[in-house]
C-alpha cells in the first residue's frame, strides 16, 4: 500500500504539469500575437489621432476607439491614391517629388520609392530564396535569403568576380535587423525549405527546425 500512493502522487503531478504545458502552448502564442497587434495599432493611433485638433468632438471619439488610427490610414491612403489618378493629383505629387530631388532626402525618397513599386507591384523574388552562406568566418554557416540575383558591375570590377549575390542575413530573435553581405554565386547554397520555415528557424534561434539540407548540386 506504501508504494501506491507516491505512484498516484507521481502520475496527479505529471498531468497537472502536462495541462500546464499545454495551456501555455496555446495560450502564449495567442497572447504573444495579440501583444504585438495591439503595439501596432497603438502605435498608429498615436501617430494619426494628434493629427486631429483636441476641440474637435471626433477626435475626442476617435481616441477612445482603439483602432481608429488605423482605419483613418487605411481611408486617407484610398483616398489619396484615388486623387493621384488624376492629373491635377499626378501634377501635385511631382512637385513636391521635384522640392524633394533638391533636398538631402532625396536618396531616402528614390530608394524607398524604388522598393516599394518593386515590391507592391509583383516585380521583385527578393526574400523568397532561403540559402546558406559562411559567415562570420569559413566553415562557419548562417540563413540567409536572396535579394537580387543579378550582378552589380561596380563590384565585379572591384572583385573581378562576374556572379556576385546579394544577401540579406537577419539576426536572432529579431529578423528585421540584420547585414548586408555580397557573396559570389558560387559560394551560395540553396535550402530545401521554404520562406516561412527558415524565418521560424531563425526566430526560434535554432529551436524550431527540420533538417537543414542544402540542395544538391545542378
Amino acid at each position: 500500500m506504501s508504494d501506491t500512493h507516491p505512484k498516484k502522487r507521481k502520475t496527479f503531478v505529471a498531468r497537472i504539469r502536462g495541462a500546464l504545458i499545454a495551456g501555455l502552448l496555446v495560450s502564449a502564442p495567442l497572447a504573444i500575437s495579440v501583444i504585438i497587434a495591439k503595439w501596432l495599432i497603438d502605435a498608429i493611433d498615436n501617430q494619426i489621432i494628434p493629427l486631429f485638433p483636441a476641440s474637435w468632438e471626433a477626435a475626442e471619439l476617435f481616441d477612445r476607439i482603439p483602432g481608429s488610427g488605423v482605419i483613418i490610414l487605411l481611408l486617407a491612403l484610398i483616398v489619396i491614391g484615388g486623387l493621384t489618378g488624376g492629373l491635377i493629383g499626378r501634377s501635385l505629387v511631382g512637385f513636391i517629388e521635384n522640392v524633394i530631388k533638391r533636398t538631402p532626402l532625396r536618396v531616402f525618397h528614390t530608394t524607398i520609392k524604388q522598393i516599394l513599386h518593386t515590391v507592391l507591384n509583383g516585380q521583385s523574388n527578393a526574400f523568397q530564396k532561403p540559402v546558406l552562406v559562411e559567415y562570420p568566418r569559413s566553415n562557419c554557416w548562417a540563413v540567409g535569403f536572396i535579394t537580387n540575383e543579378k550582378c552589380y558591375q561596380k563590384l565585379s570590377d572591384s572583385t573581378g568576380d562576374d556572379t556576385m549575390v546579394s544577401i540579406f542575413l537577419p539576426t536572432t530573435p529579431n529578423p528585421t535587423s540584420g547585414f548586408l553581405l555580397f557573396v559570389p554565386k558560387k559560394d551560395v547554397r540553396p535550402l530545401q525549405m521554404s520562406v516561412e520555415e527558415a524565418i521560424r528557424l531563425v526566430i526560434s534561434a535554432g529551436i524550431l527546425t527540420d533538417e537543414i539540407a542544402p540542395k544538391p548540386e545542378d
